[in-house]
Order: C-alpha cells, then sequence, then structure tokens
C-alpha cells in the first residue's frame, strides 16, 4: 500500500465531517500564522455538503479568521452559477453564504466564456493570488477532494487528454461519457498543494479505493497517480473502507 497515505477511518459521518472540520482550523490557523493567509481549493459533489455546513456552524465559523481565508475551486462544472449543477453555487449555499469572508476573497471558476478561455482566465488569477513554487505552479494550502467510482480526482477522469498536461495550471475537459465540458485544476497543481484531504464515504467507493492504494499501478487511475506522487490524507467511512486489507488499515 502506498506509504504516503494517511487513512483516518471513522465510524459515522458525523464524526468524519467533524474530524475534518478540525483539521481545517488547524490548517487555517498554521497557514495564517506563517503566510498571512489561508488559500483552499473546495471540492464539489455531495460529500462536501455537510462538512461546509458544518464549517458555517457557530462551533466552527468562529475558530477560523475568515478574513485572512482565500478560496478557490478545484473543477467545475461549464454551467453559469446560479446553475444546480455548479459546484460553486454548491459551496455558496452551504458555506460561503454564511461565513464572513470578503467577496474579493472568494475565485470561482469563470465559466461565462469558451471553456478553454475559463481555464486560462483562471490559471492566470491562481498565479496573481497565490505564492508559487520554483516552476510556477501556484502553491494551496489545501485541496479537498473527492474521488469518483472510475478512480477520477477533480474533473480529471480516465483516459482525459487533462491527465497528461503538465504545462498549465487549470484545463477545459470535455468528458464523452457525460456530454459535458469541465474546468479542473491539473496534476501539478493538486500535487504542489501543501495538504490533500480526501472524503469517502459509501459502499459504493470501497472497490475503487483498494484498487488505487494497492501496490500494483494501474496508469488509468487518476487519484493513483495522485496518491504515488505525493502524501495524502483520507478520511474514510468504514464503509468506504471496507474492502482494504485488514492489516493496512
Amino acid at each position: 500500500m502506498n506509504q504516503q497515505a494517511v487513512l483516518n477511518i471513522i465510524a459515522t459521518h458525523t464524526e468524519l465531517y467533524r474530524a475534518v472540520a478540525q483539521e481545517w482550523v488547524l490548517l487555517a490557523r498554521a497557514a495564517i500564522r506563517a503566510r498571512g493567509k489561508f488559500c483552499v481549493a473546495l471540492t464539489g459533489g455531495n460529500t462536501p455538503r455537510e462538512l461546509y455546513r458544518l464549517l458555517a456552524s457557530d462551533e466552527y465559523a468562529k475558530e477560523i479568521d475568515w478574513s485572512a481565508t482565500q478560496i478557490y475551486l478545484g473543477d467545475e462544472r461549464y454551467v453559469p452559477q446560479d446553475h444546480p449543477d455548479s459546484n460553486f453555487g454548491m459551496a455558496t449555499a452551504t458555506l460561503l453564504n454564511h461565513v464572513p469572508i470578503p467577496a474579493s476573497q472568494i475565485y470561482p471558476m469563470p465559466t461565462q466564456a469558451t471553456a478553454s478561455e475559463c481555464a486560462n482566465d483562471y490559471a492566470q488569477t491562481l498565479q496573481r493570488t497565490v505564492a508559487v513554487n520554483a516552476a510556477g505552479i501556484p502553491v494551496l494550502d489545501l485541496i479537498l477532494l473527492g474521488m469518483g467510482e472510475d478512480g477520477h480526482i477533480a474533473s480529471l477522469f480516465p483516459g482525459a487528454d487533462a491527465l497528461d498536461v503538465h504545462d498549465r495550471i487549470c484545463a477545459a475537459v470535455f468528458v464523452p461519457h457525460l456530454a459535458a465540458w469541465r474546468l479542473t485544476l491539473t496534476y501539478p497543481v493538486i500535487t504542489a498543494a501543501r495538504q490533500r484531504i480526501i472524503m469517502l464515504t459509501g459502499n459504493n467507493k470501497a472497490k475503487i479505493l483498494a484498487q488505487v492504494l494497492s501496490d500494483k499501478i494501474a496508469n488509468d487511475l487518476p487519484m493513483q497517480r495522485i496518491a504515488l506522487a505525493a502524501p495524502t490524507t483520507w478520511y474514510l467511512d468504514t464503509a468506504a473502507a471496507s474492502e482494504l486489507p485488514r492489516n493496512k488499515t
């Protein structure tokens, strides 16, 4: 099993989201103390909804310096921000509308121009607002991630051309089986982040998780590429972890 993976297997969803919220608080405090701001990329989908609601609650919101927090997205559907499928729309409704973060520190992925133009624009936004490393790659403090049943991460799907993009920060991706465009951060940005947290729940993720964390390398598993390239912290419920070897957990 990948030795760079830190596995936190937690019995209930409530406990899982509380553990991630507490880690968010600690990471935010450390980043602000060290660099004066906390730059985090959010994930979409259903799994993070309860986490965002928890972060917006009185218990956690008061523990976070939102005035020093900058919000980005790891990927986005190519739809207007008020569309039901918008990742930014979901994050706004569950978190951003309920915490005192300045609007000028929230950076949604644009979707008003062509997908390629929007990706280029977001890359420029990241380079302008986030400190870059020696390779010119923005270094986020935290990227929250989920994983699909096919092993996709952000909008890096198996077989997508974007899997081999190393000279761009953000890419436009056409997903044939969805017949839709997506915008996504690329591998260089995801692996350059100071911390990656992946949340998985449910039996439907158990099989693919076991494949990703196995010693067998599969080039068609986007999440495995990241897990092998950079230290990654996993928060799993017992259902998602059910097919991991017992001696590895």
